[in-house]
């Protein structure tokens, strides 16, 4: 059996792995539209999902394959196997009240969660973990964002919130780094503007908006960033 596993990558050559990851992609971000919502209710589900999606792109482009894959399974359908397994315990086959529990997409869900599952343990299986590379500004760029994140949401979500992006640091690669760095924090300033429209900014307390002007700072910091790594052309660093 762990000969088999050690063998699944082999059996999904690279370049269909990346066609896999594209549509993966895709159907993520389809799946975070609400098309019953407000625009900015819209940005606000999408604008983290599509970070996670092009970070996953681009390091399979940079056939980091591992750090791609791990990149969807644990920013995207690390859940999967939860929400299904919860809906089997839900089911209710009482005549009178049953409640079917499952749903399409989570059996799609389920089924990539294996798929990226089996995948990330066979690769590691064959080939090892890289060496770890965090000597350069996007690691203490996520230190920053680490100790503002646990000021604010405490030691344990804040250490998971950064463990995407270290893992991707860990394959040595800044970019797509610096993207699922910045996708913890893109979506406060249209938080923002949406409770403005609705009139529910008098819920906000003095915490709030340091907390919004914190996430403003490190957006401003992860696009200065970005824009040095494009102008440099050092996107597959």
């Amino acid at each position: 059996m762990l000969d088999l596993v050690k063998k699944f990558k082999t059996f999904v050559p690279e370049a269909v792995q990346i066609v896999l990851i594209c549509v993966i992609g895709v159907y993520a971000l389809a799946f975070g539209i609400n098309y019953n919502v407000s625009f900015f209710s819209v940005l606000i589900a999408l604008l983290p999902v599509l970070l996670v999606v092009g970070s996953a792109v681009l390091l399979s482009l940079f056939k980091k394959q591992l750090a791609a894959h791990v990149t969807l399974l644990f920013g995207l359908f690390i859940n999967a196997l939860f929400v299904f397994v919860r809906a089997l315990f839900s089911l209710n086959f009482s005549p009178l009240s049953y409640t079917p529990g499952f749903t399409a997409k989570m059996f799609v869900d389920l089924i990539v969660f294996v798929y990226l599952a089996l995948i990330v343990v066979s690769y590691i299986i064959a080939e090892g973990l890289p060496k770890a590379s965090f000597k350069n500004n996007v690691f203490y760029v996520t230190l920053l964002a680490f100790a503002f994140l646990w000021i604010f949401n405490g030691f344990n979500a804040a250490l998971f919130s950064v463990l995407l992006t270290l893992s991707v640091l860990w394959f040595g690669l800044k970019f797509p780094a610096v993207l699922l760095l910045l996708r913890l924090f893109i979506a406060q300033p249209f938080v923002f503007i949406n409770n403005a429209i609705n009139g529910t900014l008098g819920f906000y307390d003095f915490g709030d908006y340091i907390y919004l002007l914190g996430a403003l700072g490190l957006i401003t910091i992860c696009s200065m960033l970005i824009y040095q790594m494009i102008t440099t052309k050092k996107l597959a660093e």
